[in-house]
């Protein structure tokens, strides 16, 4: 078709998309280029190689590290993998190598500490995060596992103090605020345990372990309207929340005594919890209260039957360790006491006997770390400790 006189766009177009080719061209090429040279350099960010390692399997990264054998970060993958394949002692000794050459490899420390952790040195997993925080003092991650460190340990003021830092750190999150109170409330330090709690409910209304916890610290200031609320909001978010029926049996011990509201909530929380000895033995002793005697004997033998499914833990690990026989003696204790009302003195003279046995072991260990942390390279009291842990192991046999 013949354009209109006088009118050039049909004649000036294609010259306009002719001179305009090259300069396309050429632009893309350039963006091509640097796409490939962005390409290039993010198969060596940390996140790539990290990626890269953890999709090997352990022939890949024995290969890899054949060729450059101080690559901290494939030392470290090698060790994940040696120690989910059933060989710990591998796997730490690999981890620690990653990093000795890279102290800063904070992966590297965490899955070590853990490892430790788990394998019964809590105090040396303590110390290897303390250590990173100084190589890392900003890294979020360190103070919450240096938090469960501590919590394993059962030392609640320095788990308070990490999960302080973490809260610091992350003031929205209400996790820290929530494990912060937990650890002051288990410190004996309800005051400053309310105001984290209070925070972490704010936080997440809709968490009935928030809500539970929070109730808990009021129920220990003695603030109990406020408590049962408490205890009737998680209920309301979870009906089955054994904690919260069981804080609220607590709440309706100390308010009311043990009447039939009471035992009805912390049976009820122990059909939810069959495995809890510590809330069976609290139901055991509201049973007996009532006056129930023939039921708490009962409860008192299913709590021993409860706390003999538990293995004893390693004599290193001694916190633990000092809490299993402690979960121990009480129920023994209470038993022997209720056996000779009901008129069976040889029952009550045999838990009784078994009682001063664990308690004895317990007591005197007590009594050599306390002298041990004065002369902690004492050989005569370090042997003392590890005879006394054998007699320890014959007497939990026997029992």
């Amino acid at each position: 078709m013949t354009p209109p006189p006088g009118d050039t766009t049909a004649c000036r177009a294609p010259r306009r998309a002719d001179r305009s080719r090259p300069a396309l061209f050429w632009k893309v090429t350039a963006g091509l280029g640097v796409l490939a040279a962005l390409g290039a350099a993010g198969t060596q960010t940390p996140w790539y190689r990290n990626h890269q390692f953890g999709r090997m399997q352990e022939p890949g990264l024995r290969a890899w590290l054949a060729q450059h054998p101080d690559d901290a970060l494939a030392l470290a993958h090698l060790g994940v993998a040696r120690g989910r394949a059933g060989d710990p002692a591998e796997g730490i000794r690999l981890l620690e190598r990653a990093l000795a050459l890279d102290p800063r490899l904070a992966p590297a420390r965490l899955r070590l500490a853990r490892v430790l952790a788990a394998t019964g040195d809590p105090d040396r997993a303590t110390q290897l995060l303390q250590d990173g925080l100084r190589f890392d003092p900003h890294d979020p991650a360190l103070p919450a596992e240096l938090a469960r460190a501590y919590a394993a340990r059962r030392d609640w003021r320095g788990a308070a103090a990490a999960w302080e830092t973490v809260s610091m750190r992350a003031p929205g999150r209400a996790e820290g605020w929530y494990q912060l109170a937990r650890c002051r409330l288990a410190a004996n330090d309800p005051t400053r345990a309310l105001a984290p709690a209070l925070r972490a409910v704010d936080l997440n209304r809709r968490s009935a372990p928030h809500q539970t916890l929070s109730a808990d610290v009021l129920r220990v200031l003695g603030r109990h309207a406020e408590a049962d609320a408490g205890y009737q909001r998680a209920l309301a978010l979870n009906p089955d929340d054994a904690e919260a029926l069981a804080g609220r049996a607590r709440l309706l011990s100390d308010r009311d005594g043990p009447t039939q509201e009471t035992a009805a909530a912390m049976r009820r929380a122990v059909t939810l919890l069959p495995g809890d000895p510590v809330l069976r033995y609290a139901l055991a002793g509201i049973l007996e209260d009532r006056g129930q005697l023939e039921e708490a004997a009962s409860e008192y033998r299913h709590t021993l039957r409860t706390c003999a499914a538990e293995a004893l833990p390693p004599a290193t690990d001694w916190p633990q360790r000092e809490l299993w026989l402690v979960r121990r003696e009480g129920p023994h204790f209470a038993l022997a006491g209720l056996l000779a009302r009901l008129g069976r003195p040889r029952e009550a003279q045999a838990h009784r006997a078994t009682f001063r046995r664990l308690s004895d072991y317990r007591n005197q260990v007590r009594r050599l770390h306390a002298r041990l942390a004065y002369r902690p390279h004492d050989t005569s009291m370090r042997n003392a400790l590890a005879q006394l842990h054998l007699l320890g192991d014959r007497v939990v046999r026997s029992e």
